[in-house]
């Protein structure tokens, strides 16, 4: 039974009895998808005890999840109340006072997060005959998992505890101050003076005779596999100082990373050591991605995968396992130079995911090309370039796009229709709350989001703004009344959920849109077959739909939104990392707006520390080895490897010591920037599509908004951040 007063999970905010504000009432972050589907499935799994959740996915669930360090992120994103390891955490300090205090207790064979073994706990036989005769039975005296009396308990419990105390505790109070504890105290202290408050030449000739002759020789060279790491951390905490000598030299090792080299790579030694649950996960995912026919693949990897979807793992991870670990399904490469190389050289062959997560390819367009032909795919998205297995199809769909949209679009943008949109814009951040969060942008009336719709799709398609009808399904299709809707459509379990929640309003709305595009005056002026692959208006049409969902309409706003302050900046759950703290509209008003290269810096820093796009994909076209955990380890063709651009652009190796820190001045900020798919305007045919257009009109609207800031702070200072 929960304790009194206990609070319901995920409550709206409120106060408490005393009017006193919880600090965690209110959670202080929002939480991943991943961490929403795992809390659903076990809120429903222990409601259900019996039910098929509870027997198939809670086990593993809570397998995973016996890490004491998702305790305090989980409070964060949910509050005092959630589940964790197939429990229900209960933290105010109410609830748990009166537990330890004033409820008996009834237990069960875990400890903590974690589960027992009954077969290793003591099970003793009792008395020589069973009550029935039929032999020994044996009964639990492992007073830890025994009940208490008043919750079910027979009175085991509190006759073990008094043995322990009676017979144990007792003596062990009178022995401690005996001359004998008293000796062995002694003894530590001489180890401690020894080890380590001995003097520095001591340390130098044991540093010198550690056995291969190299008075230079790094201790952390013994460690760099992760596994021997782990068994050895308490020593290798011991034993630093006698090994690296006095604290300046230790100081100057570590600030080298370990080897002297001040050039080295800041992740090749992990920065912290990874929780049991990320090494369990790590090694399913390693097993199951070398044997892709494997019992382990077929299972745990599609679980584990769909858990591990959330962005935020992946910094996590480099913390803990060095630049190169698995992560949702895929391997991921995160040093600069691999992924300079993927992105400039290597064409790539693709599937149907997004980054981390699993797009149904049910969903996107696959069309019908011509009379008795069978469908075929034109996501050019998840389409194979030629020299990795593609017949071209991606470079045509991709010349379609880039002919008949994106070149339209950079003539239009500077028309006066554009202007036009542009003003109004300016004139609604005038008077509407543009500070974190404001409404100008959230309305769906006015503001920025309808400005974002009405402005890409007059530029890419050239539809009228002043047409309500059109724009009224564009908006509900795309924004609604969450600004990630249709892009979520095309996910493979969130788009089933939004589908049905929503009562199957995209696939209603669907043809709608894409007939719209098809009327539009864009693809008026394309013959009815495109390509060589007689590419059909419809066929385009419906290829747009997702590009639009999943990047032109979601791109431009979120570079837009983070360079005008309407969000916090990220600091991605890394200790000492505070980028949420920037001032970014601080730094905006003190930039030249009329220095068009200035502005295109600041666009590109702020989208730096939050990039537009966050990882990538390609698959494999051949076997390769990468070393993870310190070992070499052969993946075969077929092998999904993650392209992760948010690691990248915060790569301490390439940005330098500052990477988390704002920096207008940032050498090669711009011409080696990977937020838009490529190395500047390096590409191997990958580069985003539309860049120049989304450059173009984030550099419009911090401009003038900007400008539109700065005479408001002479008359109308309170909509100032």
């Amino acid at each position: 039974m929960a304790p009194a007063n206990s609070k319901p999970f995920l409550a709206s905010p409120t106060k408490n009895e005393d009017n006193d504000e919880n600090v965690y009432f209110t959670p202080s972050r929002k939480p991943s998808f991943s961490e929403s589907i795992s809390q659903r499935i076990q809120i429903s799994a222990l409601q259900r005890p019996n039910g098929l959740i509870a027997n198939t996915i809670l086990p593993i669930v809570s397998f995973i999840e016996q890490a004491n360090p998702l305790l305090v992120k989980k409070r964060e994103a949910f509050g005092p109340n959630f589940c964790n390891s197939g429990t229900v955490v209960l933290s105010e300090w109410d609830q748990v006072e009166q537990i330890l205090t004033t409820t008996p207790q009834a237990r069960t064979f875990r400890l903590g997060t974690g589960f027992l073994n009954s077969k290793r706990l003591p099970m003793m036989v009792e008395g020589r005959e069973g009550c029935c005769g039929c032999g020994p039975r044996k009964r639990n005296v492992w007073f830890l998992s025994l009940d208490q009396q008043g919750a079910g308990g027979d009175g085991m419990h509190e006759a073990v505890r008094s043995v322990f105390i009676r017979y144990f505790t007792v003596k062990a109070l009178e022995r401690q101050n005996d001359s004998t504890a008293r000796a062995l105290l002694d003894q530590l202290v001489e180890d401690y003076s020894f080890i380590v408050l001995g003097n520095a030449n001591d340390a130098l000739a044991l540093h010198a005779s550690n056995g291969n002759g190299n008075d230079n020789d790094n201790y952390y060279y013994y460690y760099n596999d992760i596994s021997n790491f782990n068994e050895k951390f308490s020593d290798f905490t011991a034993l630093s100082f006698i090994v690296l000598g006095n604290a300046n030299d230790a100081l100057a090792l570590h600030a080298s990373n370990g080897n002297g080299n001040d050039n080295d790579n800041a992740y090749f030694t992990p920065s912290r050591k990874p929780s049991l649950s990320e090494l369990i996960t790590q090694k399913i995912q390693i097993s199951a991605l070398q044997r892709p026919n494997g019992l382990l693949a077929s299972t745990l990897l599609p679980i584990v995968s769909f858990i591990e979807q959330a962005n935020p793992l992946l910094i996590k991870k480099r913390e803990a396992f060095g630049p190169n670990f698995c992560n949702s399904g895929t391997v991921v490469l995160s040093e600069w130079d691999q992924v300079e190389q993927i992105l400039t050289t290597i064409p790539q062959a693709r599937t149907f995911r997004l980054g981390t997560g699993f797009l149904n390819a049910k969903r996107l367009p696959m069309m019908v090309g011509g009379e008795g032909q069978s469908k075929r795919n034109v996501w050019f998205l998840s389409l194979d370039q030629r020299g990795a297995g593609g017949d071209g199809m991606h470079e045509a769909v991709r010349s379609v796009f880039i002919r008949y949209f994106t070149v339209k679009a950079l003539q239009r943008q500077n028309d006066s229709t554009a202007r036009a949109l542009l003003d109004q814009l300016v004139e609604d951040y005038k008077v509407m709350d543009h500070g974190l969060g404001g409404a100008f942008f959230r309305n769906s009336k006015r503001g920025f989001l309808p400005f974002v719709i009405k402005y890409i799709h007059y530029c890419l398609y050239g539809i009228d703004p002043s047409d309500k009808k059109k724009f009224r399904t564009l908006y509900g299709f795309y924004f609604g009344n969450v600004a990630t809707k249709s892009a979520a459509y095309y996910f493979s379990v969130a788009g089933t959920i939004f589908n049905v929640a929503h009562m199957f309003k995209f696939n209603r709305l669907l043809p709608k849109v894409a007939q719209i595009y098809e009327d539009s005056p864009s693809m008026m002026e394309m013959p009815d077959e495109v390509t060589s692959f007689k590419l059909t208006k419809n066929e385009v049409a419906h290829m747009t739909i997702p590009i639009m969902s999943i990047a032109a309409t979601l791109g431009p706003r979120d570079m837009i939104q983070y360079a005008m302050g309407a969000d916090k900046l990220p600091n991605h759950n890394t200790p000492g990392v505070h980028t949420d703290k920037i001032d970014v509209c601080s730094i905006w008003d003190g930039i030249n707006l009329d220095d068009r290269d200035e502005v295109v810096k600041y666009i590109y820093e702020v989208n730096r520390l939050r990039p537009p796009v966050g990882h990538s994909h390609h698959v494999a076209v051949e076997d390769f080895t990468v070393k993870i955990l310190g070992k070499d380890r052969t993946f075969p063709k077929g092998t999904v490897i993650l392209i992760p651009i948010s690691l990248t652009m915060l790569d301490k190796n390439k940005w330098g010591s500052d990477v988390h820190e704002f920096n207008l001045d940032r050498r090669n900020l711009v011409d080696e920037s990977m937020i838009f798919h490529s190395v500047g305007n390096k590409t191997n045919g990958r580069m985003c599509p539309g860049k120049e257009f989304g450059l173009n009109m984030s550099v419009q609207v911090v401009t003038e908004c900007g400008k539109a800031r700065r005479q408001m702070g002479e008359t109308n200072a309170g909509f100032l951040n």
